[in-house]
C-alpha cells in the first residue's frame, strides 16, 4: 500500500512538472525574417516578411484584397516598442511580396518601421486562436544596410 502511494504522489509530481513547463520548453519561439534598407535622414528602415504562416494562426477579419484588412490584422499581432516601452508606429506595404509560399518569404506583405539607428526596439508577436501564445525579441537598429536575416521570437 505504502509503495502505491508513493507511486502516485510521484506521477503527479511528473504530471504537474511537464503541465507547467513541458509545454513552454519545448516551444522553440517564432523565426521571423527581418531586413534594414539603406539609412535615410528620418532613421533606417525595418521591414518584416508577413507570411501566410502568421495570418493562418490569426487570420485577419474582411475582404484580405484590400491593404487596410492587412493593416489591422498587422496592428492587432505586432506590437513594437522602443526601449521606454512607447509603441513604434508601423504600416503595411504590399510592394515586393512573393507569390512562391515558401516559408519565410514575404507572400503577404512587409510590416516596415522606421527606427533610430544605434536604439533598443522590442518586437511583440501575439498569435490567437486554439492556443494563444505571446513572444518577443529585443533588437539594436543597425546603422547600415542588412540583408534579409531570421530573428527567433522568444515566447513569453
Amino acid at each position: 500500500m505504502k509503495a502505491l502511494v508513493i507511486i502516485v504522489v510521484l506521477a503527479l509530481l511528473v504530471g504537474g512538472g511537464w503541465l507547467m513547463f513541458g509545454r513552454e520548453a519545448a516551444d522553440p519561439g517564432f523565426a521571423i525574417q527581418m531586413r534594414f534598407d539603406k539609412p535615410y535622414v528620418q532613421g533606417i528602415e525595418m521591414r518584416v516578411a508577413l507570411t501566410r504562416a502568421m495570418s493562418e494562426r490569426t487570420s485577419p477579419s474582411g475582404d484580405t484584397n484590400y491593404s487596410y484588412v492587412w493593416q489591422e490584422w498587422m496592428e492587432y499581432i505586432f506590437e513594437l516598442q522602443d526601449a521606454g516601452g512607447k509603441k513604434v508606429e508601423i504600416s503595411y506595404d504590399s510592394h515586393g511580396k512573393s507569390k512562391s509560399g515558401s516559408p519565410g518569404v514575404a507572400d503577404i506583405g512587409y510590416m516596415k518601421a522606421m527606427l533610430k539607428p544605434g536604439e533598443t526596439y522590442t518586437l511583440w508577436y501575439r498569435v490567437g486562436g486554439k492556443h494563444p501564445a505571446e513572444y518577443r525579441a529585443s533588437f539594436e537598429a543597425p546603422a547600415e544596410e542588412k540583408a534579409p536575416f531570421s530573428m527567433v521570437l522568444d515566447r513569453q
